[in-house]
């Protein structure tokens, strides 16, 4: 495997980031992103790149420390990890110097799909008999490993444990990242990119579509199913950068378009598709990813109250499908709500923003061979061009836009009185749709719907997370300050003359 070096530059990248909270006490973090990326169709060539993001940036931008080329994933971790942790260990150390001033310096987490943690971990893959991360559980073959339900108490890890190697079966050898004050349980958190959205909501999709009898749904329900998903396009705000498409075009879904049905889509789309015992199993899953996705909900109460719905999810899914679906991916929602408790909502530890860089790093490729050092060029190119470039004019670019008499941009967010941008929540509390919009005056015109109800079949009042079917619009229009508008809305047409309502969290 040939290997190239860029470093930790923190240094550079702070020059050129804008960073937040920063004083003399401030502990500068990076957050590294480890995956594989396949680069070639012809070939078994793949990269393995170490990627970082420095957490104290408002530019949420990651950059690239170490480049891994060759036709299998690193066979020798430590030859892999050692140049990485070597520099680690010294800005560790020696801390950073930006302008004068010293910071210490600390990686606060490692995220990676679960075959990338095994590999830096020097553990068990997921697939083994004691593959769970968080737990000392041991799985059962039927077939494959599943993680049975089981009134038995199961002991969870910690970072002590695993530095002892107190459960020995877990382990492979000594991971080089021991060499860091980083912990191996508690700062590696699993991914809910790869484990919710490319896991769990795939595997029951496919299940519907194809998987065994009774479960399996009836060729004209998938039509049906699809033709709803199609029907919700026009309805789809414009921050989604992927809008619903055919079931049969499942086997070619990117994460982001799992993420948004279970979010968004499904408790409409599946409503009337699946029986009301499998429905609202679903919704468990629903409400409990949605509560640790909304920053809105991150305290004690709501926290535990998603651990109810995911922990019921997990133990019915045996009664209501079969036990081969009990693999570590279902097995590992019993143990999300703790590492949000930890890390904050599962979007802040998720690897969309690896995922989307590493694309980019296949992007500079231009020709068949000496893939890595073109990469690496166009790296050091681009890092070079940030430093020299002049200040961001982004700002501008929205001030433009808010000066368009149609729509006004707000947080990143768009608003407008066209139909996909229109559903807002205003006040904390009223739904409804944006009739007008004055730039000027920095004013809307709102009209509020009059028929507010909770979503039949949730597993708590819908209404106390604004998620609910509303119709019948007021006939009466309220004019308020655009500081008033609370939230930006999915609404998606859901039967007869209504429709339900979920505010977005981060799209």
């Amino acid at each position: 495997m040939k290997r190239a070096r860029c470093g930790i530059e923190v240094v550079k990248l702070a020059k050129v980031n804008q960073l937040v909270n920063l004083n003399p006490e401030t502990v500068l973090t990076v957050s590294l992103g480890i995956d594989g990326l396949p680069i070639s169709h012809s070939s078994n060539l793949q990269f393995w790149p170490i990627l970082a993001l420095l957490d104290q940036s408002i530019n949420k931008n990651p950059f690239t420390i170490g480049l891994f080329c060759g036709n299998t994933k690193p066979i020798d971790t430590c030859e892999y990890l050692k140049p990485f942790v070597s520099e680690a260990v010294q800005l560790e150390t020696s801390g950073v110097a930006i302008n004068g001033t010293s910071y210490e310096f600390r990686i606060s987490k490692v995220v990676a799909d679960a075959p990338a943690r095994s590999l830096v971990k020097s553990c068990k893959n997921h697939n083994a008999y004691y593959g769970c991360e968080k737990c000392h559980r041991k799985g059962k073959w039927v077939g494959r490993v599943v993680y049975p339900n089981s009134s038995k108490e199961f002991t969870s890890r910690s970072d002590e444990s695993f530095e002892s190697q107190l459960h020995s079966k877990h382990h492979c050898g000594i991971s080089p990242l021991s060499s860091l004050k980083l912990g191996l349980v508690s700062q590696i958190p699993l991914d809910p990119m790869h484990l919710v959205y490319l896991g769990v909501m795939r595997k029951f999709l496919n299940v519907w579509r194809k998987g065994l009898l009774p479960h399996r749904l009836a060729p004209r329900v998938i039509i049906s199913l699809t033709n709803e998903l199609v029907s919700f396009r026009k309805f789809v705000p414009s921050e989604f950068s992927r809008k619903p498409r055919s079931i049969s075009e499942l086997d070619h879904w990117k994460a982001t378009e799992f993420r948004s049905f279970l979010l968004y889509y499904g408790p409409g789309a599946l409503s009337g598709v699946l029986d009301s015992e499998r429905y609202e199993h679903f919704l468990k899953l629903h409400c409990g990813i949605y509560i640790l996705s909304s920053p809105l909900l991150m305290d004690d109460f709501w926290i535990s109250l998603a651990e109810d719905f995911l922990n019921a999810f997990v133990n019915e899914t045996q009664v209501l499908y079969y036990k081969e679906l009990l693999t570590y991916n279902l097995h590992s929602l019993t143990h999300l709500s703790n590492e949000v408790k930890a890390h904050g909502v599962l979007d802040s530890f998720t690897a969309f923003p690896f995922e989307n860089y590493m694309q980019k790093l296949k992007g500079l490729l231009r020709k068949n061979n000496s893939q890595l050092v073109q990469v690496v060029n166009r790296v050091y190119e681009h890092e070079n061009l940030m430093t020299s470039a002049p200040e961001s004019t982004e700002h501008l670019k929205v001030n433009k836009s808010c000066n368009t008499q149609s729509a006004i941009v707000l947080n990143d967010v768009r608003y407008s009185s066209k139909l996909r941008d229109r559903n807002i929540i205003a006040n904390g509390k009223d739904i409804g749709i944006i009739e007008e919009i004055n730039t000027v005056e920095r004013t809307i015109r709102f009209r509020p719907y009059t028929k507010i109800s909770r979503l039949k079949g949730y597993p708590c009042d819908s209404r106390k997370l604004s998620i609910c079917l509303v119709s019948k619009l007021s006939k009466n229009c309220q004019v308020l300050n655009i500081n008033n508008v609370s939230n930006k809305c999915v609404i998606l047409p859901y039967s007869g003359e209504k429709y339900i309502c979920i505010p977005m969290i981060n799209c």
